[in-house]
């Protein structure tokens, strides 16, 4: 599992946090979210992604997540 570190400096993404923060806040009164992030390379998603994940774990919450690359072919279906 990768560290989650905040950026040393955060400017802008206050709609996009606010959408992980409901996630928190619906985690924490038990209920399911998921939060999907996609965008061109370099605008940020990683960085949105540690930010948003770093109130989660101050709450003490494990937190793991991961990564995939682009999709180049069509996967065979058995």
């Amino acid at each position: 599992m990768w560290s989650v570190e905040q950026p040393p400096q955060w400017v802008g993404r206050r709609h996009e946090l606010a959408v992980f923060r409901a996630a928190t806040d619906a985690l924490a009164r038990g209920e399911g979210a998921v939060v999907w992030v996609e965008g061109e390379p370099g605008i940020g998603k990683s960085s949105l992604v540690a930010e948003g994940l770093a109130a989660a774990s101050d709450l003490g919450w494990d937190i793991g997540w991961g990564t995939a690359g682009q999709l180049r072919e069509r996967l065979p279906l058995p």
